[in-house]
């Protein structure tokens, strides 16, 4: 006996009630389909969009505004945080994350006064580092592609070409740069390219746009609020002649003035007819407030950070989220800026004198108590000691 073909899937179909059948199914045919938005389009919108502005500069502030502190000798690290500063170095990795968020990835370059073009340097002596630069991903062309699997750099290029822009005259020559020179931070990650990466807008694109017309629409209904509709006897064939028309607007401009002058509507009891229409915005901020949700589930953070206030309504604090929005940055600092930043450390330190370990510091914490929670963080500290030292005296 022959065995039938049966093909399985993961598509729930049901013929009774018809659930997964085209035939009587809205959805049975629905598929997600991606259309990526260019570099272009995430900066346009961020241009032009507050939210797509917060949801690019909000994070990337956050995961550099408390900075980090060093671990060891007070004399090492004070050598270490001067030069952080005079390198600018968080602003340099700000800007850094704020570019790969916004346009997919960005770069910065370390310059060291020598040619770029060559391998950085195993070792650098104290002050090797002359400045740093920051880039978009776009303006690095890269070149000749790594194929060695024993590269840390495997899947890149070996050099990128800078193209200055034009300042009159001809094109610029190109300037090369080694890839060791590169220090790389990525947005949203691209499947199909781990080295590359993705605009963290793409996914928010069209909860940001649907937002933006639901905001304007609602703009436009303003306007409208209030409606004066006057029913006309023969509208229609008063309107057919040029006199007719003039008649008409004359006839109602003249009522406008009376109205503005006396508060009152005068009509005409046996050829018109006047109403007023009023538009009912009862619904309209519970629609606005789900759109803005939706655009702050779409960029992982809390709507109170997305607007840039505090949360409204009794008993509401928003503590909770904001603890797991700034849980969710902590993450990123550890398992993007560490990495992206260690082999950068490992030449800061060597450029400010210092011999300690590049991963000895930790992010400072990015929740700060208010007085109250302070006190009584204090507080049930203070009644831990003290029951510890009760506890040990009663053991003796």
């Amino acid at each position: 006996m022959q065995t039938p073909n049966i093909l399985f899937t993961d598509k729930l179909i049901q013929l009774a009630s018809g659930v997964g059948n085209p035939a009587f199914d809205k959805t049975a045919g629905a598929d997600l389909h991606f259309e990526g938005i260019g570099e272009d389009i995430a900066i346009n919108l961020y241009r032009s969009s507050w939210m797509a502005r917060a949801i690019v500069d909000e994070p990337a502030h956050d995961m550099t505004r408390a900075w980090r502190s060093w671990t060891g000798d007070p004399a090492v690290v004070d050598r270490i945080q001067s030069a952080e500063r005079a390198l600018r170095l968080r602003g340099k990795v700000h800007n850094a994350v704020q570019l790969a968020r916004l346009t997919g990835r960005a770069a910065i370059f370390i310059g060291t006064g020598g040619n770029a073009a060559l391998p950085m340097p195993a070792e650098i002596t104290e002050g090797g580092i002359a400045y740093l630069h920051v880039f978009k991903g776009s303006e690095l062309t890269g070149q000749e592609p790594d194929r060695d699997l024993s590269s840390s750099n495997f899947g890149g290029s070996i050099y990128y070409d800078y193209q200055p822009p034009q300042n009159g005259g001809g094109s610029p020559d190109a300037v090369r740069i080694h890839h060791s020179r590169l220090i790389w931070f990525r947005g949203a990650t691209e499947p199909d390219n781990l080295s590359a990466g993705q605009s963290v807008l793409q996914h928010c694109y069209q909860p940001i746009i649907d937002a933006e017309v639901i905001m304007a629409h609602t703009q436009a209904l303003v306007g409208e609020a209030k409606l004066d509709v006057i029913k006309v006897r023969d509208l229609a064939s008063t309107l057919s002649t040029e006199s007719g028309v003039q008649r008409l607007q004359r006839r109602y401009n003249e009522g406008l003035s009376l109205k503005s002058i006396l508060g009152v509507t005068l009509i005409d009891s046996g050829s018109e007819e006047w109403d007023r229409k009023q538009v009912n915005f009862a619904h309209l901020p519970e629609l606005i407030q789900q759109r803005l949700e939706i655009v702050a589930a779409a960029a992982r953070m809390p709507v109170t950070k997305l607007l840039g206030q505090s949360p409204g309504g009794l008993n509401t604090t928003g503590e909770g989220d904001l603890r797991n929005y700034y849980d969710m940055i902590s993450g990123r600092q550890e398992t993007g800026l560490r990495s992206a930043l260690e082999r950068l450390d490992t030449l800061l330190l060597a450029h400010a004198g210092a011999d300690i370990a590049p991963h000895a510091y930790d992010w400072n914490p990015l929740y700060q108590l208010d007085e109250v929670q302070a006190a009584e963080a204090a507080l049930k500290r203070a009644q831990a000691k003290q029951i510890e030292s009760a506890d040990k005296t009663n053991v003796l």
